[in-house]
């Protein structure tokens, strides 16, 4: 589990990439360390996974600083669905909003995630709008509902 607790290298570069090719004069970008704000504000997002299926919700991070990425529970999405196995993993990511072939939040980080809390994504990331996103790699027996808290600045 050593990778997760990175800093999100990709990200930067697409972020930075894109602060080029537009405003120069946007967000700086924090050279020192510990100039990453810490996170102070935990944004927690609901929603149904189905068989094979993904979903995510876009935020904001308003200045340089930790983001910490938490799937915190599963469970049957209606009280006929199935409940998953124990251990059942689902995919975790932290992305950029895009319209993509898979969806509406194009991935820049991902893991595989059992629900925990402890986040299962830490690093830091530029000031920008981001989306988090949760998809079956094709473990689900059955349509499941689940939470995941977003930290950061």
């Amino acid at each position: 589990m050593k990778g997760m607790n990175r800093l999100f290298p990709v990200l930067g570069v697409i972020v930075l990439t894109a602060a080029c090719s537009g405003d120069v004069a946007s967000t700086p970008v924090p050279t020192q360390p510990g100039s990453f704000a810490p996170p102070t504000v935990v944004e927690t997002f609901t929603g149904t996974v189905s068989i094979l299926g993904t979903d995510s919700h876009p935020f904001n991070v308003p200045v340089p600083g930790e983001v910490d990425v938490t799937l915190t529970r599963i469970e049957p999405a209606t009280d006929t669905s199935a409940p998953p196995a124990a251990g059942t993993a689902l995919t975790l990511a932290i992305g950029l909003p895009s319209q993509t072939v898979l969806g509406s939040c194009a991935t820049v980080q991902s893991v595989s995630a059992t629900p925990s809390s402890t986040p299962q994504i830490k690093g830091h990331a530029l000031a920008s709008a981001f989306c988090v996103s949760v998809t079956d790699p094709g473990n689900l027996t059955d349509s499941i509902s689940y939470t995941v808290t977003v930290a950061h600045p």
